[in-house]
């Protein structure tokens, strides 16, 4: 029998991931927002009052049991320790780096924009050499739309990303480790969230700093 799954949280990810399971296990969904809660009821998971009704965190054998759940959303499924919070742990140190290589991707842009060179051209010679990443290759052509003047797709709100480099400097202090490169990045997003910013796509943060450039070419 398929184990019953729970689905905390219905944003961009949640709410196709509620229904994409709904099809084969049984799904319970909680959402703070009833709007979300109601598209998961419509896509066929049960609606919960609370996070309380079957919030569990367990060892190996619920691993175990649910696996299929887990092979249902992951393409690679890595188990990343034992202890229950670990896969949390990883996600933080995952987003850290999320975090800097996209900061870093448009403080490139930016200044490539700002030196006359054509942006196209620039995000292909870089694709192929060493300053290559994942994020410059995400983010890099939404970036450049910002700063050619034109509004990319939604793909990652700011605040979001804000809101993880937060967490990487909460459990990086509770654990005493610097991380300065990160804190910098976190600051860039929080300036883009000052600046109205908060529920656009996370590349709007090369608007904030190719503006911050009083002889930039327009």
């Amino acid at each position: 029998m398929s184990p019953r799954v729970a689905v905390l949280g219905l944003g961009a990810m949640g709410l196709p991931m509620a229904t994409h399971l709904a099809r084969d296990h049984e799904v319970i969904a909680f959402d703070v927002n009833p709007e979300r809660l109601s598209l998961a009821e419509l896509a066929g998971a049960r609606p919960a009052e609370s996070p309380a009704q079957i919030m569990v965190g367990a060892g190996p054998a619920a691993l175990a049991r649910g696996r299929s759940v887990l092979e249902a959303l992951a393409s690679t499924l890595t188990v990343a320790g034992p202890r229950v919070g670990d896969g949390q742990m990883l996600k933080t140190v995952n987003q850290l780096l999320c975090g800097v290589h996209t900061a870093a991707a448009a403080e490139a842009l930016a200044l490539a924009h700002a030196l006359g060179l054509d942006l196209d051209s620039t995000l292909e010679v870089l694709g192929k050499g060493a300053a290559a990443s994942f994020m410059l290759s995400d983010r890099g052509p939404r970036i450049a739309q910002q700063l050619t003047g034109s509004r990319p797709e939604l793909r990652s709100r700011l605040d979001v990303i804000s809101k993880d480099m937060g967490i990487v400097a909460r459990l990086a202090r509770e654990v005493k480790v610097a991380t300065p490169v990160a804190g910098a990045a976190g600051q860039l997003f929080l300036l883009g969230e000052a600046l109205g910013f908060s529920a656009e796509d996370d590349s709007v943060i090369a608007i904030a700093l190719h503006a911050s450039s009083p002889e930039s070419p327009s």
